[in-house]
């Protein structure tokens, strides 16, 4: 509260200064002397607001000209909250960095990754001056971990993961940073898997052949079973597997039938049918 001669004036603490502050007396103390704007007389009320940032110069004002969406800047985290840390640009004006541009892997918490106090090279993503909005992000600075992975992760080569995490119908395996793959559970073993966790845990870390990767849909598909063989060998298995019986069914043998009949009057004898009819 600021004495004006008689009357009291409130500064709240949104008015007293353009950076963040936690507290009045981060800013204030009793006694001092300032100079303080009038925002809003109520007579109605008694009450008068106060400013004290508004007697400075507006950093925001001409800001607009010093920066551009895919600039690169050092900025130091202010603050962090659930959905992303508040990054101060310069005194006075401050950026968003969402939590889902903080890293290519999934986080549940800025903390995890940004401290306050940290400086951190960010990438400028989002302007609008208009609404006093800055969006940065960390993982576009540090750059796609998806660019090259098909020619780094190639389809039938073997590659060492981690398993970050399990569901019904596989395991999600992290190659690296920011790059995962899916290894379904028909792909988990020769043999039946009736649960993912019988095979895979959280933490594990373990060889996987590529079966398919996608750059462009950033989706690469993995197996256990196939680390001894090259990916799709299973399938030709049981191609063959089904082959000799198709060829036991239509190899009939024409002649030397029992009882020494052969295939023309055995068909005869079928009112007029032929072996053929049966292939």
């Amino acid at each position: 509260f600021v004495d004006l001669g008689g009357i009291d004036g409130p500064v709240h603490v949104s008015d007293m200064s353009h950076t963040h502050i936690d507290k009045p007396t981060d800013v204030l103390k009793a006694g001092q002397t300032v100079s303080v704007k009038v925002l809003k007389v109520d007579l109605a009320n008694q009450r008068i607001s106060l400013g004290l940032k508004q007697t400075e110069p507006d950093p925001w004002e001409g800001f607009g000209d010093k920066i551009k969406v895919g600039d690169q800047i050092s900025a130091r985290v202010v603050r962090n909250a659930s959905f992303g840390s508040f990054i101060e640009i310069e005194p006075g004006v401050e950026g968003l960095l969402p939590i889902s541009e903080i890293s290519w892997k999934r986080i549940h918490k800025p903390d995890e990754v940004v401290k306050q106090g940290d400086v951190l090279r960010l990438a400028v993503i989002g302007v609008d001056m208009g609404k006093r909005r800055i969006t940065l992000s960390l993982k576009a600075a540090q750059g796609d971990p998806w660019i090259g992975a098909e020619r780094k992760y190639a389809k039938d080569s073997l590659v060492e993961g981690k398993v970050l995490g399990t569901t019904e119908f596989g395991a999600f395996v992290e190659l690296e940073t920011g790059v995962e793959g899916l290894v379904h559970i028909s792909e988990l073993a020769n043999k039946h898997v009736a649960v993912v966790t019988d095979v895979v845990n959280v933490g594990d870390t373990k060889q996987f052949r590529v079966l398919d990767i996608s750059e462009e849909d950033r989706k690469v598909r993995l197996s256990i079973k196939a680390v001894d063989n090259p990916a799709g060998a299973s399938q030709d298995a049981s191609h063959q597997a089904a082959t000799p019986h198709k060829k036991a069914v239509s190899k009939i043998p024409r002649k030397d039938l029992k009882g020494g009949m052969e295939a023309k009057s055995l068909g005869q004898g079928l009112g007029g049918l032929s072996l053929d009819d049966f292939k």
